[in-house]
Formats: structure tokens, sequence, C-alpha cells
């Protein structure tokens, strides 16, 4: 679908129900494949839309991307689908704050918010090292697509979904170099994000689920980006932040799921319990 700056990839599904449409924001620099899980617990109950942002797994973009760029771009999408009554935005990790800014920039689009384990827009100084990691990593996995290897750390979300899609969200995403390049570009606007969220304020129904157990990375390079002293207090500080957030929003609510930050959305188990969570915030929205 064109949009400004962008020609974006979507998909449309689920059931028509008394319950708002869903519009999906994917973690970083992953496509919608990656909700394959969750699609399959939410798609008889409600209407679905997945999209992946300007550059990213498919989509196509013309210029440089902006943050007030990837709010109308997905609005753009919205009015090109005759889309016209407010939705209900779920977006995990990354996306998930992409899910808030969406709030701020389109608060009359936008009914509710979602975010699932998201990227923390409030400063803390170990989880910004973190974040500024994943610079790192990507640029490994920009290596590995080129010289045709599987790279040693996004790429085994795939192998946790379904089948095609977690073929499709390896293919199209984590290891195509052309979209980790325009995702660490996205990432490159992630001060702008935070800035418009921080000098925000929202009246928005906001859910914010944090994962409830450390995430544990295997092999020589979860050892080094996530040693266990270093999981445990992540995981303590991100509980914290997220807490903050919602307590933030004059409709902010906080919850926690007993999974890590990834199987909230790559287990079956994990997606099955996001799904219901989901499905109790929305059959509550007044």
């Amino acid at each position: 679908m064109a949009v400004p700056g962008a020609q974006l990839r979507f998909r449309l599904a689920g059931t028509q129900t008394h319950l708002p449409l869903l519009v999906f924001e994917n973690g970083w620099g992953a496509s919608y494949e990656y909700w394959a899980w969750v699609e399959r617990c939410l798609s008889p109950h409600a209407r679905l839309l997945f999209y992946n942002r300007a550059g990213i797994g498919g989509s196509t973009r013309s210029g440089p991307q902006s943050v007030a760029g990837m709010s109308a771009q997905m609005a753009a999408l919205l009015s090109a689908l005759d889309i016209t009554e407010p939705v209900v935005v779920v977006g995990h990790s990354y996306g998930g704050l992409v899910a808030a800014l969406h709030g701020v920039q389109l608060s009359a689009a936008v009914r509710a918010l979602i975010s699932l384990d998201p990227s923390p827009y409030l400063s803390d100084p170990v989880l910004d090292k973190q974040m500024k990691m994943v610079r790192y990593v990507a640029q490994l996995a920009i290596l590995c697509a080129r010289i045709g290897i599987p790279d040693p750390l996004f790429c085994a979300a795939g192998k946790r979904l379904p089948q095609p899609e977690g073929r499709l969200l390896v293919e199209r995403s984590f290891g195509s170099a052309p979209s980790l390049h325009a995702a660490i570009d996205e990432l490159n606007l992630l001060e702008g994000i935070r800035a418009a969220l921080i000098d925000a304020k929202s009246d928005l129904p906001h859910l914010i689920v944090s994962a409830g157990q450390a995430s544990e990375l295997k092999g020589w390079l979860g050892r080094i980006l996530a040693p266990p002293e270093r999981t445990r207090d992540i995981i303590k500080r991100m509980q914290a932040i997220h807490r903050q957030q919602a307590a933030r929003s004059q409709r902010g609510a906080w919850d926690q799921l007993p999974h890590d930050h990834g199987s909230l959305v790559f287990s079956e188990r994990g997606a099955s319990d996001s799904g219901a969570r989901i499905l109790e915030f929305l059959n509550g929205l007044s």
C-alpha cells in the first residue's frame, strides 16, 4: 500500500466482532510474521491488521524516516483501507514504544494501547546501555546476511514460531541486509521518540505488560550479552520503569506475565497468555 514516503506490506486477518480493530507494531527489525502465535489466539475474536514499517520486511521507503513520519504512515494506511473507527494499537518490545508514539501523535485515531514488555522511553543507565548494544548486534546480523549464514541471535526467533511464518520472518527481516539497515535507521530515531513521549500527556487507556522472567540467551553470544546476573538486574529495572510509565498515564495499567521477553510472542504458551490478557483488557474498555 502506497503511503507518504513508503510502500507498506500489510495483511488483514481475524473476525469482525464487537471488539475494535487491532493494529500490531512489530518489534525492532521484524516483519509481521512475528505475531504468528498471537494471531492464532486472537483471530476468532477480533479483526487484526499487521504491517511492516517503512524499509523493513519487504516494505520500501522513498526517503529518510522521521518520528512524525512513522505515525503519519500508519494513519495513511488506515485511511487507504477505509478504516475510520479508532483502533487499538498492540506493540511488543520496540513496537511497544512505537505504539505509545502513535497514541501521542494520532490520539484521535487510537482508542487504546497495549504494550508487551516495551522498550522504555524513560531513561535508565543500564537499560540505555543495553539498547546501544542492539546496534552492534545488528551489524553482526547484517554481516551474516551478506555472507548467507544465520545470525546467532535474531534468527533463533524464527525457530520458535510456527511454519512457514518463522522461515518468512528470517527471510524478510532478520536475514535481510536492506531490512536490517532500515531497522538501524529507525533505531536512530529512539531519542526523538523518547522526547515526544516524555513531553506528552495521554488519557488513553494503556496496558503495559512486563515480562515476569529473565531472558536466558544461549551460547557464547548469550554469555556476552546477557550473563545471568545482568538479566536479573535488567528485568527488575524494566518492571520498575514500566510501572512508572503506566502511572504517568491517566488510564494506565501495569501487569506482568510469567514469561521472558521473547516468549511473550515467540512461544505458543506465552503468546496464548498474552492473547488472553489482551482480550481481557479489550473487553474491559468502556
